[in-house]
């Protein structure tokens, strides 16, 4: 098991409102953070800042934005994040009612 791996089953049982994942090395694909999330019904605030997460990463949060029905922000910030990234995670937004604010910004 990786660390990201050790991280999320750790996280499985929490009811944390919050999380700030910031400068952390976090995989491209995210690790084991997209099967949590997509099932978590606690989160609000997920900050992935600083993580040189890119297209990939997108993707694997389009999938939990698909599922996930509490997260109110997130914080993508300085980020290898380009326009084909922005473009799927727009196009899950369409279906999530609940996330209100992505911070993308460097």
């Amino acid at each position: 098991m990786d660390r990201w791996e050790d991280v999320c089953s750790s996280l499985s049982k929490s009811k944390l409102e919050e999380i700030n994942l910031s400068e952390n090395g976090i995989p491209k694909d995210l690790g084991g953070l997209t099967e949590w999330l997509k099932v978590n019904d606690t989160l609000k605030v997920l900050n992935l800042s600083d993580n040189q997460l890119n297209v990939q990463s997108c993707k694997e949060l389009a999938k939990i934005l698909e599922l996930n029905s509490t997260l109110e922000f997130i914080d993508l910030s300085k980020n290898e994040l380009l326009g084909r990234g922005i473009i799927e995670l727009a196009r899950e937004l369409e279906n999530n009612t609940t996330l209100e604010t992505i911070k993308i910004g460097k």
